[in-house]
């Protein structure tokens, strides 16, 4: 009866020792899966920071664009009522020449 006790109590422990084994391999290969997905995340967050950076610095040129764009589009503006100026006094400038060249001409 000790004996089967005894052979009992050894296939007990080395079903304890086989469990403890697999429980090792299984911890380490979930250590490593974890490792894995952090380093995929860190990647991905690093990713991410340099997407928004480009995001702000081509929002910032758009921006710098529309205010040239405004600025070009108001000085366009001045310059073709300045230029509407001068072509309306040449005209009339012309017309009192003409007028002048008529009664001088009479």
């Amino acid at each position: 009866m000790d004996t089967l006790t005894m052979l009992v109590a050894l296939g007990m422990m080395v079903c304890v020792l086989v469990a403890k084994m697999l429980t090792t391999q299984l911890v380490a290969r979930m250590k490593k899966s974890i490792e894995g997905v952090a380093h995929e995340r860190h990647e991905a967050l690093n990713l991410l920071k340099a997407s928004q950076a480009q995001r702000q610095v081509a929002e910032k040129n758009k921006i710098l664009a529309d205010r040239k764009l405004k600025k070009l589009e108001a000085k366009s503006s001045r310059l073709a009522q300045e230029l509407e100026g001068m072509n309306s006094s040449d005209r009339t400038q012309r017309q009192r020449d003409e007028a002048k060249r008529s009664q001088i001409v009479r």
